[in-house]
Formats: structure tokens, C-alpha cells, sequence
């Protein structure tokens, strides 16, 4: 009942939407229409928001002085439809952007309302922080220029000791084969290069709590259930992929939310990980200062 009223509450324009977009195969790149009726895709602060809030964590627990993209060449695994922090890398001078994000679409960057409603606020957001180092018209024209736009998943033989700072936001949860993926991406990096991925170790399911549903099942059990959409690693199994793949490694943790959970949690769970781990909902891995 409360579906059917929700649609008839809607507008016909934004039901058909809707529609479409769940009939989509999951490999389609993002309408604009999604994007645009999506308020997390359109917020222009939040890249800048989410670099700024992460490195002042590691700042505080690690001494990390903050990333320089002057001259460099960054990766980010997972960039969502809006190109994730690549427009901040360009305007403060990269060389070279590049994102892995198989559903990304090029008409973002001819749409008037995304212009008008991103693009735009975004730089002016951007001038505010750094000062004014480019026209908008040049920061558009140095996103044509200098983004790359993989529309696939990570590869991890493309491109050997390239890039000089690796980054991702609540993408490495959802990589299954994710020791390779770490061992493609080392590869990819220069010697001395610096990184930084946040994770997201909840369910990413709309629940009162991030952890209801997983602990009282096998992770067999959950593929079973909810399909791969997480590939439900826990923090010190991340570390040891990290350190596997030959990076130097902090994991730095964010924040817990164990409120709310009153499941029990089988011996599947508990035999190998404390509640410390458990309920770690986000961590940042980023490279120690050298």
C-alpha cells in the first residue's frame, strides 16, 4: 500500500523515471535525468568536503600532510556519474586524471543543469578554498583535457608505476576480487606514490542499523540472500590485502555504530573478529608518510 501510494503521490514524469531506471541493466550508464533527480550525485561541496574532512582525521591521528596534485597523475577506482574528487585534482593542477566507473556517462558535461547546478558552484567552491587559478571556461576546458574516463572495471595490467596518487571513496567494499585488484593497483603506482581510500563496512541497505542483517549469517548465507553488491571484508582482512600487495599501509577508523544492534552474532563472525572490528563502520587506508 504504502508503494502504490508513494507512486500515485509522484509526478507521471518522474514515475516513467523511476521505471526506466530499474529496468536498466546495472552495466547502462547513469541517465541524466537519475543523476540529476539524485541528491548526493549533485551536491558540488562534497567532494571537496569529503577530502578535506578525511585528510584532517589523518592529520590528527597520523601526521599526514596533505595530498599535492601539482604536476601529478591520480587514479580513483570507483568515481561515481559526477567524476568523484577529478575535478578537484584538475583545478589544483594534475597532469592526468584518471577513473575506473563502467556507468559513466560523457553527457554530463554538456548538460546545461548539470553545468549550472555542479559544475559551476563546484569551481566557485573550489576558488574559495585555493583561490582563483583558472577561469571556469579553462577548469572546463582542462576537464575535457585532462580526464580520463575508463568505463570498466579496474584493470589490473593497464598501466605500470604511472601514477603518483591513488584514490578511492567507498568503492573497495564492493570489489569482489579484491587482493588482485590491490596487487594491479600497486603495480600502477609510482615508488613514492601516496594514496587514500575510505570503506564503508556496512550493508549499504536502508536499515536502522548499518550491521542488521550480516552477523547472523555466513557470508555464503548473505550472498545468498542479497547478492555481491559488498564483499563483506572486515578491516583487518583489508590490512592484510593492503600489506600483501605491498603497500605501507595506516588504517585509520573513522567511526563505529554499534547502537541499535541487538542480533546475535554466530560464532562465524565472533570466533575471528572482535566487536571493535565488527562495528567499524568506516576507515580510511592511506599511505604513511615518508
Amino acid at each position: 500500500m504504502n508503494i502504490l501510494k508513494r507512486i500515485f503521490e509522484l509526478p507521471p514524469k518522474e514515475t516513467v523515471r523511476k521505471i526506466r531506471s530499474r529496468l536498466r541493466r546495472k552495466s547502462d550508464y547513469w541517465e541524466i535525468a537519475d543523476i540529476l533527480a539524485t541528491p548526493k550525485y549533485v551536491q558540488p561541496q562534497l567532494a571537496v568536503s569529503f577530502l578535506l574532512r578525511y585528510e584532517a582525521i589523518l592529520a590528527r591521528s597520523s601526521g599526514w600532510k596533505p595530498l599535492e596534485f601539482l604536476g601529478k597523475s591520480v587514479i580513483e577506482i570507483g568515481a561515481g556519474p559526477m567524476l568523484g574528487w577529478g575535478p578537484l585534482s584538475v583545478f589544483r593542477g594534475a597532469d592526468q586524471y584518471v577513473c575506473f566507473e563502467p556507468r559513466f556517462n560523457p553527457q554530463i558535461f554538456e548538460e546545461p543543469q548539470l553545468i549550472d547546478r555542479y559544475f559551476r558552484p563546484q569551481y566557485k567552491d573550489l576558488c574559495a578554498i585555493f583561490g582563483t587559478i583558472h577561469s571556469f571556461e579553462e577548469f572546463m576546458a582542462l576537464l575535457s583535457d585532462r580526464v580520463r574516463i575508463e568505463r570498466s572495471p579496474f584493470q589490473t595490467g593497464m598501466y605500470q608505476h604511472e601514477f603518483d596518487i591513488a584514490l578511492s571513496n567507498s568503492c573497495l567494499e564492493h570489489v569482489d576480487d579484491l587482493e588482485e585488484m590491490l596487487k594491479g593497483l600497486a603495480r600502477a603506482l609510482k615508488p613514492d606514490a601516496k594514496f587514500l581510500h575510505l570503506v564503508d563496512f556496512g550493508s549499504h541497505r536502508a536499515e536502522t542499523n548499518p550491521f542488521h542483517g550480516m552477523y547472523g549469517q555466513t557470508t555464503t548465507e548473505y550472498f545468498a540472500k542479497f547478492g555481491h553488491k559488498i564483499n563483506l571484508k572486515r578491516a583487518p582482512e583489508m590490512l592484510n590485502y593492503f600489506a600483501g600487495a605491498g603497500f605501507d599501509v595506516d588504517l585509520v577508523p573513522y567511526y563505529s555504530s554499534p547502537e541499535g544492534f541487538n542480533e546475535t552474532i554466530i560464532p562465524f563472525w565472533s570466533d575471528r573478529f572482535d566487536d571493535e572490528t565488527l562495528f567499524l563502520k568506516t576507515a580510511l587506508f592511506a599511505s604513511r608518510n615518508k
